[in-house]
């Protein structure tokens, strides 16, 4: 079995200012026990007390109480207990140097030497790659030629288009080398490009369409980085790189489906409309399945295995749970479980066996 997407990084991976003074002053008076164990309760409190939406301060609280963990591998044992023996596990790497958050605690490469390092058995790391960062080539050659990471990652909410120049030669490298590459897809994310408007409008241009920034939040800016149709010029241009659109459009878009199925512009629609053109392009279920096991039994469920009856799409479709974003008292194993009885064994297996090892080129 693979989980295809999880996170081990830790607090020294994250940026100095990336929560509010005035939530770190309130999260310093509760114990982390306290936290984890009244998660849901904590995330209404700062909805209520300080106005954030419940995304942002699932985020904040997640960050703040797994991320305190002395390493990945302490990290990374609090998820592999739930699956099966000998589960492989997507651990996706993550550079927040530069999204407009000031700098972050130790060095990227210390935390690429980590995570190589954690668990070789169980864990195929990815390296999170920032053309941004210099040296970012090397870096990618270094992980994969020899640390023994097994793919790329990349996430445009922190300031950077998907078909951005400067990472032709990453895909390329992909494509000689026969790597996968994740990445983030979904709108309205809470770990977004956090400078300034005027820093984030300048990012925002490109050579393939115009933005109007008139009346769109920081939040909207962003996710004119991450829409899927920003693949299409990806995929025409390189083929034959394997990319999974991470988080098959979020929650946010598949509860938009449910009230209206035929939005041509539901991110949901789109991506199943490209993982029918594109060969080598694929998406993962992670975080957005990830809700109360009841409601999605009924809703979210139902609807993906209806998408997975269509062969195409079912190939193309990756299991993971984006451990440890989701803030949730259900478990990783009821996640399993929850969506294992809907879709049945068949399907689950094709979705966390066969096609992850395709997608990882064996």
């Amino acid at each position: 079995m693979y989980n295809c997407h999880i996170h081990t990084f830790t607090e020294k991976d994250i940026p100095e200012k990336f929560y509010p003074k005035f939530i770190m002053k309130f999260l310093r008076k509760e114990s982390t026990e306290d936290l984890a164990k009244n998660l849901m309760k904590y995330i209404k409190i700062l909805e209520d007390l300080f106005g954030i939406e419940a995304d942002e301060a699932e985020r904040y609280l997640q960050f703040y109480i797994i991320g305190s963990k002395e390493s990945q591998d302490e990290i990374f044992r609090i998820c592999q207990p739930s699956y099966p023996a000998g589960t492989k596990f997507f651990t996706l790497s993550m550079d927040m140097q530069f999204m407009g958050c000031g700098n972050v605690l130790r060095d990227y490469s210390l935390q690429l030497d980590e995570l190589a390092t954690t668990d070789t058995t169980h864990i195929l790391p990815f390296v999170h790659i920032d053309p941004r960062r210099n040296g970012y080539f090397s870096i990618l050659r270094k992980a994969i030629e020899d640390q023994g990471f097994r793919g790329v990652k990349i996430y445009p909410p922190l300031g950077i288009f998907p078909f951005d120049a400067r990472l032709d030669s990453v895909y390329e490298y992909c494509t000689d080398n026969n790597l996968p590459v994740i990445a983030h897809c979904s709108p309205h994310n809470p770990t977004h490009y956090k400078g300034t408007r005027k820093e984030l409008i300048e990012l925002l241009k490109n050579p393939y369409f115009n933005v109007n920034p008139r009346g769109l939040n920081k939040k909207d800016l962003c996710d004119i980085f991450t829409h899927p149709k920003n693949y299409h010029i990806v995929c025409q241009k390189f083929p034959d790189v394997r990319i999974s659109l991470a988080h098959y459009g979020s929650d946010r878009m598949w509860k938009k489906m449910l009230c209206n199925p035929d939005d041509e512009d539901n991110w949901v629609n789109i991506i199943n409309s490209m993982l029918l053109k594109y060969p080598n392009l694929y998406t993962d279920i992670s975080y957005t399945m990830y809700q109360n096991q009841a409601e999605c039994s009924n809703t979210f469920y139902l609807l993906l295995n209806s998408f997975l009856q269509n062969e195409t799409i079912s190939s193309k479709v990756l299991f993971g749970s984006d451990f440890f974003m989701p803030a949730s008292q259900e478990t990783e194993t009821h996640f399993v479980s929850g969506i294992r009885s809907v879709i049945g064994d068949a399907l689950f297996s094709k979705i966390s066996e066969s096609n992850p090892r395709r997608f990882l080129g064996l």
